[in-house]
């Protein structure tokens, strides 16, 4: 298949809100979609043309949206959201980011993903996760 990826979306930083908490708050929201140009022609008994996305071509018509804390400039709090209007699946994610020194940073989370077994973000429904993620700078 020949096929166009695109996003739009708005990007808003807010530096006044809650000052004495956090450095500066992002808030993000975008659109990602698919428009297929040519679709796959089959021969023989075949239906003449499919679309094929399966499960690799998951963000196809989503609403991505996050906020970001910003404590300092070595800790960040932020929450991030997927929805896929086509299939209704989604997932979340809530992370922590900390700079601990010049050379090592850690970021930790978890990740909620739902949605029937057929889906995106479904297929892995029932194997949510958390996860820390150490690096290593030099």
């Amino acid at each position: 298949e020949d096929y166009i990826n695109y996003i739009v979306g708005i990007n808003y930083t807010n530096y006044e809100w809650l000052s004495s908490l956090f450095d500066e708050i992002r808030f993000v929201a975008e659109y990602v979609g698919e428009e297929v140009m040519k679709k796959r022609k089959e021969t023989g008994n075949r239906l003449l043309y499919y679309t094929d996305k399966g499960l690799s071509r998951g963000l196809t018509h989503n609403m991505i949206a996050s906020i970001e804390f910003k404590i300092n400039e070595d800790h960040s709090i932020k929450t991030s959201y997927i929805f896929n209007f086509s299939d209704e699946d989604s997932l979340i994610d809530l992370s922590a980011e900390s700079q601990l020194t010049d050379y090592l940073g850690l970021v930790y989370g978890y990740q909620r993903l739902n949605g029937y077994a057929a889906s995106f973000f479904g297929q892995w429904d029932n194997n949510d996760r958390v996860y820390v993620n150490l690096s290593l700078k030099f």
